[in-house]
């Protein structure tokens, strides 16, 4: 590989590192500190997809495991240029809006790629943004079902009653996968027992 490209690629890594001080914006709307990050959401999306995309597989359902955790690992990737956007900014701004500038962001950040890499990961970005494949509808509703996870951890450890987030219909709506709403229904049972 030319140093060029070499050099282009560490730009790429530059530029995905800054995911971890990039705040999940809709937590300290709702008032909390210290929320987690992109990258730490990001992370525990993928690690929640590698666990139940197995699961999965294992019980016969036909699905790409690795494109899966790939899409994961990149379904934040238009938030390193144009940073988390809380859903009330969402609103005013136009959620079509936001995800074409996502888009563009990641298609400039990809162009630090080689051609072929480049879209191969693109393709694949995209495809999740598209949710028509079963592996973007996992990782979807694995992206929702993460966020009410750690909502409820942060519950548990006292930060308050944190309903909003558990009430807000459109959280709920997105977690389309069937196996991935059976992990939400007894999380929910398991909230409501410990309430």
């Amino acid at each position: 590989m030319e140093k060029e490209q070499r050099e282009k690629i560490f730009k790429l890594f530059e530029h995905f590192e800054r995911l971890k001080s990039t705040p999940r914006t809709g937590f300290g709307y709702f008032g909390l500190k210290n929320a987690e990050s992109v990258a730490e959401h990001s992370y525990m999306v993928s690690f929640i997809t590698l666990i139940l995309a197995n699961l999965l597989k294992e019980q016969g359902e036909d699905i790409d495991v690795e494109k899966a955790i790939s899409m994961a690992i990149l379904h934040e990737a238009g938030e390193v240029l144009i940073g988390d956007l809380h859903k009330k900014a969402r609103d005013y701004i136009g959620n079509d809006v936001v995800e074409k500038a996502e888009e563009d962001a990641a298609g400039d950040l990809f162009s630090l790629l080689p051609d072929q890499l480049k879209k191969k990961i693109l393709d694949t970005y995209l495809e999740f943004n598209e949710r028509s494949t079963k592996e973007a509808l996992l990782v979807s509703s694995i992206d929702k079902f993460e966020l009410l996870f750690y909502v409820y951890l942060l519950e548990k450890r006292g930060q308050g009653n944190l309903e909003d987030f558990f009430e807000h219909k459109g959280n709920m709506d997105m977690i389309k996968n069937a196996f991935v709403r059976s992990f939400m229904e007894d999380l929910l049972n398991l909230r409501k027992d410990e309430q």
